[in-house]
């Protein structure tokens, strides 16, 4: 499978994502290049009715140890989902679920861009970026 950000050519160029929403990517000169993660059916997160923190430093300082959406609990049937710059889902929750730490897995992302959304179960979907930094 071509893996974005590695070598790849035509003979063994296939790429799968599971995670059912558009990501795009360009090939050039036998190189795969991400252009981000794309949600064409979602609104910026700047036109939420709640808060939707830009990031989180999990350095045990309790200050932004946690992506915690405030006010995200007003909304029952609201979810959220974290996904890495190639589109593997990192993080999901429900409104009544624990707030992102910055793992996966059990184990420490590392510093980088993180793209959400948020479907608020009614129809609305909305997006944008959280930065993880340690």
């Amino acid at each position: 499978m071509g893996t974005a950000g590695k070598a790849i050519n035509a003979s063994n160029m296939q790429m799968s994502y599971t995670v059912g929403e558009p990501f795009t990517a360009t090939l050039q000169n036998n190189q795969m290049h991400t252009l981000g993660f794309q949600q064409a059916d979602a609104l910026p997160a700047t036109a939420l009715s709640f808060v939707v923190p830009g990031g989180l430093s999990p350095n045990g300082d309790d200050i932004n140890d946690t992506w915690l959406l405030t006010g995200f609990e007003n909304y029952p049937d609201a979810t959220v989902k974290v996904f890495d710059r190639w589109g593997q889902k990192v993080f999901f929750a429900t409104s009544t679920m624990a707030p992102w730490d910055g793992t996966f897995g059990g184990k420490d992302l590392p510093t980088a861009d993180y793209y959400y959304i948020i479907d608020l179960g009614d129809g609305q979907k909305y997006n944008g970026v959280v930065t993880l930094k340690k």
